[in-house]
């Protein structure tokens, strides 16, 4: 049976067992676009996008992708290394973590199914505790297994962006580190760690944080963005129900 390019990529994704969202993100292509191809309201497939799947994934032939000949798969020598999505190690918090042929480490972590804005908003008072099974998954490559609850969130909002490299930026994924609510009496490492998710009732946001009273529990937030939209502010830690230290951005998921 004949199918359409647009079929075939439905394929791949099927075959890498990805979810829509998820493969785009994998391959750094437009979300929308790749949507809009696979419901229809597209036909004309941009070749970018033929690109960008041959770049991501090596073992999909692209003449079976362009013209339907032959097999989806390219013949693979019998000397093969290790397949790197052979699962190595999972700690007790769940994180998952392959090696690499490289000899780090491929760390796969739950995305957060909510933008993290730079900025306040509203409708997302919902806890973050939804089944884990419903949300899709980022990798990162990281140089040892690491231990705690580990989250990946994606920055909407341009609160955090001053041009500098240590802009986060919309679009960015980043790789974030729960602090354990015991901890929070102590002073937070804000020093070592300056940029944090901070999860409220009815807020995800992104910021620097510039201090924390341990006395008055009031934890100060601050905007890369300079401009006066973004004022620094205050939160009590009564206030707040999750923070998260970022350890690690990546605009591109593995």
């Amino acid at each position: 049976m004949e199918t359409s390019v647009i079929e075939r990529v439905s394929e791949i994704i099927k075959y890498k067992g990805l979810t829509t969202r998820s493969f785009a993100l994998k391959i750094n292509f437009n979300y929308s676009t790749l949507n809009n191809y696979i419901v229809g309201r597209r036909t004309a497939i941009d070749l970018n996008l033929i690109s960008k799947i041959s770049e991501t994934f090596d073992d999909i032939s692209v003449e079976w992708l362009l013209t339907g000949k032959g097999h989806m798969l390219k013949q693979q020598p019998e000397d093969v290394e290790e397949d790197e999505d052979t699962l190595y190690h999972i700690t007790k918090s769940g994180n998952k973590f392959y090696k690499t042929s490289s000899g780090k480490y491929k760390m796969r972590v739950p995305l957060v199914p909510y933008y993290a804005y730079g900025r306040y908003i509203s409708g997302t008072s919902e806890a973050i505790t939804m089944e884990r099974d419903e949300w899709e998954v980022v990798d990162f490559i990281v140089d040892r297994i690491a231990h705690g609850r580990y989250l990946a969130f994606e920055i909407k909002g341009d609160s955090m962006d001053d041009g500098s490299k240590n802009s986060l930026e919309q679009g960015d994924i980043v790789l974030a580190r729960e602090q354990a609510r015991d901890n929070w009496m102590n002073r937070l490492p804000y020093r070592n760690f300056p940029y944090w998710i901070v999860v409220t009732d009815d807020s995800i946001l992104c910021k620097q944080m510039i201090d924390h009273d341990t006395e008055t529990g009031m934890v100060t937030f601050h905007s890369l963005n300079p401009s006066p939209e973004y004022r620094d502010f205050t939160l009590n830690v009564d206030e707040i129900r999750q923070l998260l230290y970022i350890v690690k951005k990546t605009t591109t998921v593995y």
